[in-house]
């Protein structure tokens, strides 16, 4: 994907809304894309966040696994 598609993607997504063009192509510029197969873990819980994700395609499960071994559902974003 190019940087311009990066920029154009990146202005449907709400955290970004209201930046100039020359704010979009620097976020742009510093931005990795990476595709993730089906059920891949990306952040687990107590985790730092050092890193923001953008999802351009597909879902992700937000969830919490209990002490009983459960899993709650928290929310599905895409």
């Amino acid at each position: 994907m190019t940087a311009l598609k990066i920029t154009e993607s990146l202005k449907d997504v709400t955290l970004f809304k209201g930046m100039t063009e020359e704010e979009m192509s620097r976020i742009a510029g510093s931005l990795y894309l990476r595709d993730f197969p089906a059920n891949a873990m990306l952040i687990t819980e107590g985790q730092p966040g050092e890193v923001v994700y953008v999802i351009l395609s597909g879902t992700v499960k937000v969830f919490s696994v209990q002490p009983d071994g459960n899993e709650v559902i928290i929310s599905i974003v895409g």
